[in-house]
């Protein structure tokens, strides 16, 4: 979206925003600019005729920066902190778990100042970017990471980077990847990015707003995700009440006999899941032994989630006729990880007409009828 500013009497101007429910309630909220102009700039489309439109490069103190080229070895607080992309978490804050240092020497040429903006230049982060703070200490910017200084006078690294949180910005990161066989947005291209500039004082005025706007959805998401934790909370609460003391709350009880456990309705009874299951590991894979004779589709543990499976784009390989009986799998099986996060599970409902399973999954098929995976 085009970013709204302060209109001629003191209110936020309209959004140029993209066509949706949540785009046309919030231009509902804000009054109209007397005037707009057609940027030039398709994927930004009208902006107020007031506003400059000025490439990135042009508005900086000294030219875009890229990091250095160190391996991120050192865990020394006396030293530079060294930023990388993996260390910029999604709501724009440093994680202090993968903090890393640098040596003084090879930090020197990338120290980072209050306000520089650090844009992610390849990979899956390509147009990620980041406003450092000096509350966070001495730091330098690695090398898959580009430093834009912005000349102060000239525009608010505030609000450049709220820019690039925008949807215009990103429409503007798509037409680069049209061009490109590789993710991949070097200096030069950040530096041709064309930004709408208002007014110093208003330029401060939509940073406030959003500020004060943003952090209201952050207040609102937050209370829904922990609304969401304490459901989940209850959800398995209710699943381990009921599969390890039932549904009738005055049922004599016994002890089970099992630490982990506790008491059990004296009813019931315990007994190791070998006894009840079928246990068996999936075929071991050999890529070098494939013919490509007896193919067939196989789950990895990638594809056993929490109560789900993938069964989209699986990968084959051969099963020889008396494999294909031993490893087949049929509605019903029980699907356990034996790595990764290990104990994960899924049934098989039948999703594929053929499938088998690889090493790192554990099956469990019920011995008796009786038996409920579920």
């Amino acid at each position: 979206m085009a970013v709204g500013s302060l209109g001629s009497d003191g209110g936020y101007g309209a959004m140029n925003m993209a066509h949706d429910g949540v785009g046309e309630a919030l231009s509902r909220r804000f009054r109209p600019y007397p005037a707009y102009k057609d940027s030039g700039v398709e994927w930004l489309g009208q902006i107020p005729a007031h506003w400059a439109l000025c490439r990135l490069k042009f508005i900086l103190q000294e030219p875009l920066h890229y990091g250095a080229n160190e391996p991120a070895e050192q865990v020394d607080e006396d030293l530079p902190r060294y930023i990388r992309i993996t260390d910029i978490s999604d709501d724009g804050r440093l994680r202090g778990e993968t903090f890393r240092s640098i040596p003084e020497a090879v930090a020197k040429p990338h120290l980072l100042q209050d306000g520089d903006i650090l844009f992610a230049r390849s990979g899956a982060t390509v147009g990620k970017t980041f406003r450092y703070e000096s509350r966070w200490g001495r730091a330098a910017h690695a090398g898959y990471l580009i430093r834009a200084r912005l000349d102060r006078q000239a525009c608010s690294s505030r609000f450049v980077q709220f820019f690039t949180t925008s949807q215009s910005y990103w429409n503007w990161m798509r037409s680069n990847f049209i061009q490109a066989t590789i993710q991949n947005v070097s200096a030069e291209r950040y530096g041709n990015l064309q930004i709408p500039i208002p007014k110093p004082r208003e330029q401060q005025a939509i940073v406030n707003h959003l500020y004060q706007e943003t952090a209201k959805i952050d207040r609102l998401v937050a209370r829904k995700e922990r609304l969401i934790e304490l459901l989940q909370e209850k959800r398995n609460a209710l699943i381990a009440q009921a599969v390890t003391r039932g549904l009738d709350p005055g049922v004599p009880m016994k002890e089970s006999g099992v630490e982990w456990l506790g008491e059990i309705p004296s009813h019931w009874e315990v007994a190791p899941v070998y006894a009840r299951y079928e246990v068996a590991l999936g075929k071991m894979l050999d890529a070098k032994r494939v013919t490509g004779e007896s193919l067939g589709k196989f789950l990895r543990n990638v594809d056993v989630q929490w109560d789900a499976l993938n069964v989209d784009d699986l990968p084959e390989m051969d099963f020889s006729p008396s494999e294909r009986n031993r490893y087949l799998l049929l509605k019903g099986d029980l699907l356990v990880c034996e790595g990764g996060e290990v104990g994960r599970t899924a049934i098989w409902n039948g999703e594929l007409d053929e499938c088998f399973y690889q090493k790192a999954i554990h099956r469990l098929r019920p011995r008796s009828v009786s038996e409920i995976p579920r």
